[in-house]
Order: structure tokens, then sequence, then C-alpha cells
């Protein structure tokens, strides 16, 4: 016998072809928004069904809704099983009618069943789809996305973080904290970005499942972020912002490095100061003995550049290949300006990180010769604010708004 196929499943088909053919887009979405209509269409029949009560101004749900429609998604080839949601705004008498009290609350209605499952775990997708296989004798498996963040558990953290070798930033997260889940594509870019450094490690600890390590550095919140340098293993709080830039700045500063917030190198890279003022010299230099004098001490400074600090000394023969240049005849000053351009035009399309690394090396060495942007004008002043103290500004402030309350 032929099996009989679900009314939600077939909306679902219809629902389906409607979205590819008018909004690609949509296509991918196998959510069922139920309703006082359609509910009993759908639910008590021949499927099960796993429903989100949720309500759109909730923020709890808002961070469930990527991961349940990835539920949907895992499950759409699964017999005998719908992935829905309710809007307890749109629907209370709904909502009441099965004791939603908190948003969003996940229910489970086995097949032929009108009396919901309670789901009572903590709401990650890792739960949620534990929970499915176990009730449908699924085995969904979570596809695995690369990383750059190292994961640490009890037995891999001391080796990890303890090494003398490397700066860790560590980050102790939960797998159901909304801000963790905000900061993972940016903690996720911060680990790309300081790959290239060996001595770096972004890292990361599921302080739920790792409670003794938690435990071990008073993490009272989520996220909390820890930072191990080289000398000092007891580490500290990192207590600067969440962006991108932040931990980029903090980590350059902390490490001595210097990346910048889009991948490869910042500004500042292979720049030697006392081969910035030799650039100036040069520049401001009148004639070609005066020039040569000043490039001889370019060389000898090339000479006296650490070699245990290998950006300046890649960035250093840079300076000496500039003066030579300019002191070609057919080149002149104008190469300057001319090779800055040429190389920030590379610097401006997609290149390997190893060719993007040396460009932005030798821009930030020719950038050293180029004379100095002229500084910016003051902001104006609003002409009405000018002839006003700050005070009285601000009581002028208080007084009108108090008029207007009165």
């Amino acid at each position: 016998m032929a099996r009989r196929v679900s009314a939600a499943h077939a909306a679902l088909a219809v629902l389906s072809v409607a979205c590819l053919l008018a909004v690609p887009a949509l296509a991918e979405s196998k959510v069922v928004e139920l309703n006082s209509a359609n509910f009993n269409e759908v639910v008590g029949l021949t499927d099960n069904v796993f429903v989100k009560f949720y309500t759109p101004w909730c923020g709890h749900c808002k961070r469930l809704a990527p991961d349940w429609e990835k539920v949907s998604l895992l499950y759409r080839t699964t017999p005998d099983i719908v992935i829905a949601k309710l809007d307890c705004d749109a629907e209370k008498d709904m909502c009441q009618k099965f004791a939603v009290s908190g948003f969003p609350t996940l229910k489970f209605f086995p097949a032929q069943a009108t009396t919901p499952q309670d789901f009572m775990e903590q709401r990650t997708i890792e739960n949620i789809v534990a929970f499915l296989n176990k009730k449908l004798g699924a085995k969904i498996v979570l596809p695995t996305v690369p990383s750059d963040v190292l994961a640490l558990t009890v037995k891999t953290f001391d080796e990890a973080v303890l090494d003398r070798e490397k700066h860790v930033l560590v980050e102790f997260y939960a797998p159901w904290c909304g801000h963790c889940k905000s900061l993972a594509p940016t903690y996720e870019k911060l680990a790309q970005i300081f790959k290239p450094e060996k001595d770096i490690l972004i890292a990361k600890v599921d302080a739920d499942a790792e409670k003794f390590l938690a435990s071990r550095y008073k993490v009272a919140g989520f996220p909390t972020v820890w930072w191990f340098p080289k000398d000092n293993k007891d580490g500290e709080e990192y207590q600067v912002g969440r962006e991108l830039n932040d931990f980029v700045g903090f980590i350059n500063e902390k490490a001595g490095t210097f990346r910048s917030d889009t991948g490869g190198y910042n500004n500042k890279a292979g720049r030697v100061p006392a081969l910035d003022e030799l650039a100036v010299k040069f520049m401001k230099a009148e004639g070609e003995e005066a020039r040569r004098a000043v490039l001889a001490e370019a060389e000898a400074a090339v000479v006296a550049v650490d070699p245990a600090n290998e950006l300046q000394s890649k960035g250093a023969p840079h300076y000496v290949k500039v003066m030579k240049a300019v002191l070609e005849p057919e080149k002149g000053d104008a190469y300057v300006e001319k090779e800055a351009a040429r190389v920030a035009k590379h610097l401006a399309g997609t290149l390997k990180l190893p060719t993007r690394e040396t460009m932005s090396l030798r821009h930030n060495v020719i950038s050293a010769f180029l004379p100095p942007p002229p500084p910016a004008a003051p902001a104006a002043t609003p002409a009405a604010e000018e002839s006003k103290p700050e005070g009285a500004a601000a009581k002028a402030a208080a007084d009108a708004e108090a008029t207007a309350t009165a």
C-alpha cells in the first residue's frame, strides 16, 4: 500500500515549488508555519511534529531561528517528521492551550498524538539533533565546519595554553549563550588573521562541558576571554571591546605583531624608525652627492637591524632599493609616488596571503619617502553654539525640556 502523505508534507511540497519559481532564496526554508487554522491538519496525524512556540520580539527566539532553520534542512529527507513554528503573539489562545509561558518553548508531538512532550535541554543545535535522533531512530550528523579556532578540553588545555613559546587567547563560552553566538564569526575571523603567526594561538573552551576549567579561571559570565602571553601563564582577563579591530589591536600591542583587521599586515609592518628618518633626510637632500651619502648611511643601518626582528629584516632592504631607484636619472623623485600608487593598486586586488604580505611591506616602506599628508582642518562649530558657554547651552536645553513636559 502506498504511504499516505500528510497534509503538512503536501502543503510543504507546493510551497517549496512556489518558492523555487518565485523567490529562489527562500526555497531552502523547510519550517512549517502553524496557526489555529492549519494546526489540526498537521499535528495528530501520521507525522511527528516538533514545534517552536515563539514571539517576533523575543531575543532568544531570534537567536534560535537560524539553528531552527538548519534543523529543518537536516531532517528534510527524514520521513515522518515536520519541523514547525507557531507565533504566540498572533495565536495567544493556541499557546495558552499548551501552557506556553516562556519563549521560545519547544514541544514534540508524536505521530497520532495531540499531547506534546516538552524539550527540556539547553536549546543548542547539538542537543536538538540528539533529541530528534533519539525520538525518530535517526542518525543525522551535524556537518563539521573547518575552524582555525582550537577547541580545548581539560586534557589539552595546559599543553596548549601554558606553552611558553606561544601567546594564547582563550574564549570561555556556552553553547546556549546568545552573546557567544554573536561573537563566533568575529572570533573565527580573528583566528584566520593570526593563523600565519606561529607563536599566537586563538582557542576556545566550552565552559558548560569543561566546568573545572571554568571554575579555575572564575568564569561567571559568557563569553569570558583570557589572554595568556608567553611570559605570564597565570593569564589576565581580556577587558577590551568585542569588535574585530579591538581584538586585533590588543594582540598587536601585547604580542608585538602588525596584523590588520582585514588580513595581512597593517601599515606599520616592516618599518624601521632609524631608516624612516633617513628616508625623509634622503628626499630633502639636494644633489646626487648628498643623497648618495644618505644612501651609505641607510646601507649601514640595514646591516644593524636585529635579525631576530623578522619584519624589520624583511622591510629594511626596501629602503635602500627605493633610494637607488630615485638616484636613477630616468626615474628620479617621481618614482616614489608612481611606485606607491602601483603597489597600492595591487593591494586593492585579490592576492594570495604571501604576496599580499610582501606587497604590504613594500608599500609601508615606500610610504616613508612620501611627504606627510596635510593636517586635517578643524571641524566647524555651529554659529549658535559659539556664543554660548557649555553650561549655558546645557541649561537652555534643560529649560526647553522642562517647558515641553510641563
